[in-house]
């Protein structure tokens, strides 16, 4: 039996494997963007009545 290689990996599986990982980060980094905008405006509101 053949030894099998580190580099002897499936490229595409492991694209796909990284790009479902980027896309589960962006959609994390918008989610708190978004759930952090009331305290942005209200901060800004606030600022711009001192």
């Amino acid at each position: 039996m053949k030894k099998q290689s580190i580099w002897t990996v499936d490229l595409i599986e492991l694209f796909k494997l990284w790009l479902s990982d980027l896309v589960a980060f962006f959609e994390t980094a918008l989610m708190f963007l978004v759930l952090s905008l009331p305290v942005v405006i209200s901060a800004l509101v606030l600022w711009w009545l001192l």
